[in-house]
């Protein structure tokens, strides 16, 4: 149940990330048990608001009927975006959009380059045209592992989504949503039903390109 600002969301869809997977897998990550794996949903609060939450707080994951998510991660959606719509904006959207917007200060007249950009988070940051170079690398994080590439007079700048706080977050997705909803931002989703969950795991692990979304 719910405790002081918290909310509790009925589930309709959740996403699965890599990080799900390292989770669940006890990888540089000690989860508490039992536990929910799950970062990221959409569903509905007690009273019937439409809303995506991220980043769930342990054990208290998305991929679930019910899940408990802090107030403030709980952000309004229109009812004409849908759950793949909304969660392949989610977490994946965000890194991008800050990456660019925020961390790496997005000039008129610059220009990025976009590495793994059949991602779901590098076909978000290919659709913004114009760049600094943010991060090199081969994993997310606040720092990147560099190898093959030199980097003499470019600078690398690393970082963490969660690192901007709950307010900077839910005007990134806010911002992304009027793009999907006007059309200018698109992103490859496939949904699958909950229980098929062992289907979308191996197709997780296979770095799929398209944002795996799970139905409730």
């Amino acid at each position: 149940m719910p405790g002081p600002g918290e909310e509790l969301i009925t589930v309709s869809s959740a996403a699965l990330n890599p990080h799900d997977q390292v989770v669940a897998a006890g990888i540089n990550v000690a989860a508490p048990y039992p536990y929910v794996t799950g970062i990221e949903g959409v569903g509905r609060t007690e009273d019937g608001r439409r809303v995506y939450v991220a980043p769930t707080n342990p054990p208290n994951g998305s991929l679930a009927e019910y899940t408990v998510i802090p107030a403030s991660r709980a952000i309004p959606i229109p009812d004409r975006l849908t759950d793949e719509q909304a969660l392949g904006i989610g977490m994946a959207g965000m890194t991008a959009w800050l990456a660019l917007v925020w961390k790496g200060q997005l000039e008129a007249g610059q220009s990025v380059l976009v590495t793994a950009a059949t991602g779901a988070v590098g076909q978000i940051a290919a659709t913004r045209r114009n760049g600094r170079v943010v991060n090199f690398g081969m994993r997310a994080g606040r720092t990147a592992t560099i190898s093959g590439v030199e980097l003499k007079g470019r600078e690398l700048i690393g970082f963490a989504t969660t690192d901007a706080g709950p307010e900077r977050i839910r005007q990134a997705y806010e911002r992304m949503v009027e793009h999907v909803l006007d059309g200018t931002l698109v992103v490859a989703a496939e949904s699958m039903h909950m229980q098929d969950i062992g289907v979308a795991w191996q197709r997780q692990r296979d770095s799929p390109n398209t944002k795996l979304v799970l139905t409730v």
